[in-house]
């Protein structure tokens, strides 16, 4: 009897984690879904311009070359890599949501639209958005 009911949570288990896979999947979006606000891209224009301005010009973060480097990638890892590493002088010493502003801005940059909810600042919800072109 405890083999069997061993057996059924297991299948139990499988299961569930099937329905939660299928489940993000479906809550997954690309960056041409509009998602960050204009006023979260006007914010991280702010801090641009305060901050990355300093080392960096709009233009190294703009068109085909630079996106396309990130093409079938989560935005969670480009949000990884600034926070990580940016600003140079002083890695990390942002909050995370101006970590998503500052990103919110280069997707702005790109042309690419703003949406109604910001770009989130949580690495878990950032993995469900995928940077896909086509790009400027």
């Amino acid at each position: 009897m405890t083999f069997l009911r061993t057996l059924s949570v297991i299948a139990l288990l499988l299961a569930a984690s099937a329905l939660h896979a299928i489940g993000q999947e479906g809550d997954s979006k690309t960056i041409h879904d509009g998602v960050f606000t204009e006023a979260q891209a006007e914010q991280g224009a702010k801090l641009w311009e305060g901050i990355c301005g300093e080392c960096h010009m709009d233009e190294e973060f703009v068109g085909e070359n630079y996106m396309s480097s990130w093409t079938n990638v989560p935005i969670a890892e480009m949000f990884d890599l600034i926070s990580v590493t940016m600003p140079e002088d002083n890695p990390g010493s942002l909050a995370d949501a101006e970590y998503s502003a500052i990103i919110a801005h280069m997707l702005h940059l790109n042309g690419l639209p703003a949406g109604e909810a910001e770009l989130p600042a949580v690495y878990e919800d950032l993995q469900k958005i995928l940077i896909q072109g086509p790009f400027q």
